[in-house]
């Protein structure tokens, strides 16, 4: 038996041009290496999509180049805001999730 139970990350699904998209959420692993990608929006999103969709980043790419804003945010929003990473306001308006500071581990 495994020390550290392991929990199945959230699944879901957006419609994009008519099509189901389904997609997961990101590991705790994989949203901290979002950290590497500060500055480089561009690429973390491909990161992203791909991670969730189990799309290659070359794909994703592909498709970020054939879709418009609104289209490619759909799908980064619902990947967000399912991993935790984001929150969707009553008027259905995704922003970043704003953590509570956390006592420091060493006491300072």
């Amino acid at each position: 038996m495994p020390v550290l139970p392991s929990n199945p990350l959230a699944t879901g699904e957006v419609e994009i041009a008519g099509q189901p998209v389904a997609f997961r959420s990101l590991s705790r692993a994989e949203a901290l290496h979002l950290n590497d990608y500060r500055g480089r929006e561009d690429e973390a999103e491909v990161f992203i999509i791909a991670c969730a969709t189990e799309a290659s980043e070359d794909e994703v790419r592909t498709w970020r180049g054939e879709v418009d804003t609104d289209t490619a945010g759909l799908l980064i929003d619902a990947i967000l805001v399912l991993s935790g990473l984001a929150e969707r306001d009553a008027e259905g308006i995704v922003a970043p999730k704003v953590r509570p500071s956390r006592p420091s581990l060493n006491g300072h």
